[in-house]
């Protein structure tokens, strides 16, 4: 039988029933899930204008990704790094990785370049939040105290790689995090397979500078941007 006396709460843009004998606790707690659901890779809200900067470009060079179909996850989720792989990303969910492959595919290349930090900065990246491993809403605070990328829980940094490459309106805010990777302290060893065969310590291949990954249009915006820097120092070039 239909309840006659739902709760009716706002939801961001939408209106929801709960059952009138929920506590008003537990409906919080649900709202709550939700909103952080709405943060994970899990969900495939794109917009039209995501693309990868060549920052990330460069990293995921840099790391020698590769993509391969995995097994489906237990959690449904979309992609995760190959298991002891430093370089595979395994595309777990095909249907949903189509739906958002370059946010997905921005946030797994993070988890790779993390785990190819050298040695005692990936040592130091701290745990991930057991409970809201993806809210990035504290990150403005984070960067104010002089933290890098590398420097965050893997998850979050990840997000604001993600949400810097799915969310146009947050581009501006989340610029400064992109630009580490431009420095990422990456280890002098290149990773190998866990399967590889013997002993393999292979240095790691020089990594190509970030003007290499710019088309003209972008070199030109961004010696413009320095150009503009060096005027409010007072400096002519």
């Amino acid at each position: 039988m239909p309840d006659p006396k739902h709760k009716i709460v706002k939801v961001g843009d939408s209106v929801v029933a709960f059952p009138s004998v929920m506590p008003d606790e537990h409906i919080s707690a649900a709202i709550a899930k939700h909103k952080e659901l709405s943060l994970t890779p899990s969900l495939p809200h794109e917009s039209p204008n995501a693309y990868i900067p060549p920052e990330l470009q460069r990293i995921e060079h840099a790391v020698g990704a590769t993509y391969k179909i995995g097994q489906p996850l237990p959690d449904g989720g979309v992609a995760s790094v190959g298991r002891g792989e430093p370089h595979v990303i395994e595309i777990n969910d095909r249907a949903k990785w189509n739906q958002a492959p370059l946010q997905t595919k921005s946030h797994e290349i993070t988890h790779l370049a993390m785990n190819q930090m050298a040695g005692p900065i990936l040592k130091d990246i701290p745990p991930d939040d057991p409970k809201h491993p993806y809210n990035i809403s504290d990150v403005d605070q984070l960067r104010a105290k002089g933290l890098k990328l590398w420097q965050l829980p893997q998850e979050k940094a990840a997000m604001i790689v993600q949400t810097y490459v799915a969310d146009p309106s947050q581009r501006k805010r989340l610029w400064p995090w992109i630009q580490d990777m431009n420095s990422a302290p990456l280890s002098v060893e290149n990773p190998v397979s866990p399967n590889a065969k013997g002993i393999q310590t292979t240095p790691r291949p020089p990594v190509p500078p970030i003007e290499a990954y710019l088309n003209p249009a972008e070199i030109k915006a961004r010696a413009a941007e320095l150009q503009a820097q060096f005027r409010k120092a007072g400096v002519s070039r």
